[in-house]
């Protein structure tokens, strides 16, 4: 199963919202760093600097490699802001089935991505005007 395939499946049963609750996160002005267990990839580690891309940098075989990575990728940005970061995600292999899907199978994947997307910014604006 590719990892675009994962990814929704972990819309569709609830797993995408689980993998948010179990989350380890470095935040300041320049940078963020966020370790989680999502359902498409396992562990993996993403930092980016204010106002620039997600970077996928490390993935883990569990939560105890996750925690060392987290810490020690924290500690590489602390040292210096302008390290570089090198995805390790392929989004070539992570979406895998692309040339497989007929033009409506491959517009029903856009349709609920961005069905997600539009209910993931309508919650962190109901979050906003709750004051979270």
């Amino acid at each position: 199963m590719s990892g675009l395939e994962k990814f929704l499946n972990g819309l569709t049963n609830g797993e995408a919202i689980r993998s948010r609750e179990d989350v380890l996160r470095f935040e300041n002005k320049e940078f963020t760093v966020d370790t989680c267990c999502t359902p498409d990839c396992g562990w993996e580690t993403a930092v980016w600097r204010t106002n620039e891309k997600i970077v996928v940098v490390e993935y883990y075989k569990d939560r105890t490699g996750a925690e060392a990575g987290h810490t020690k990728w924290v500690q590489v940005m602390l040292k210096d802001i302008k390290t570089e970061l090198k995805s390790v995600q392929n989004s070539m292999e992570w979406a895998g089935f692309y040339d497989k899907l007929s033009k409506e199978e491959l517009e029903k994947v856009v349709r609920t991505w961005d069905d997600y997307m539009t209910i993931i910014f309508l919650l962190k604006e109901q979050d906003e005007e709750l004051g979270k």
